[in-house]
């Protein structure tokens, strides 16, 4: 007989029917959902919201650099066709 079916046919989920347990699961649950967000989650989030930082900074030094090539192209273009 699999676990949490007896022959009175109980429910699998028996906490959720519980007038001692009530709430209690959902409390538990969610203090363990928000350890692992602040232990776990949250400091690998500030790491890659800093290394997108980083990038975001170097994406910019290769727009500008594309830009002034950009710019040097249509120089030399107006120079050759008047």
């Amino acid at each position: 007989m699999a676990p949490g079916t007896g022959s009175a046919g109980a429910c699998p989920r028996w906490w959720e029917h519980s007038p001692i347990l009530e709430g209690k699961v959902e409390k538990e649950l969610s203090k363990a959902l928000l350890d692992f967000y602040h232990k776990i989650l949250q400091p690998d989030l500030v790491d890659i919201k800093q290394k997108l930082q980083g990038q975001d900074k170097k994406f910019v030094e290769m727009l500008g650099h594309f830009d002034g090539v950009h710019k040097r192209l249509d120089d030399l273009e107006e120079s050759i066709i008047p």
